[in-house]
């Protein structure tokens, strides 16, 4: 049985866990499904989890598959296949195909 110093409420069929000032994931039955090794993560309504992880931000699917790649400098949000994000002092999307969009 493995101890997790907190767990958040569920949402979607999911809960939030914390151990060691690290972020994962269980489901209702209470197997992990994502190991808890984010700095932050927040689960978005179509179930793609928002990550942070060493200070950059991304996005992963329930199987841990990075759908956005961690690297941007902020991420605001994920909707539609597409990222809002920030990097290098520029914001711009980034959709799940990898494609980017930034203002120049």
């Amino acid at each position: 049985m493995f101890y997790y110093h907190r767990i958040n409420p569920f949402e979607q069929g999911y809960a939030k866990v914390e151990y060691n000032s690290k972020y994962g994931l269980i489901d209702k039955d209470g197997k992990t499904i994502i190991e808890p090794i984010y700095d932050k993560l927040q689960i978005t309504k179509s179930n793609i989890l928002i990550v942070q992880y060493d200070r950059l931000w991304g996005c992963i699917d329930l199987s841990g598959k990075k759908i956005i790649p961690i690297k941007y400098d902020e991420l605001a949000e994920y909707k539609d296949g597409l990222a809002y994000v920030k990097l290098n002092g520029k914001w711009g999307y980034v959709h799940k195909n990898g494609n980017e969009y930034f203002v120049n």
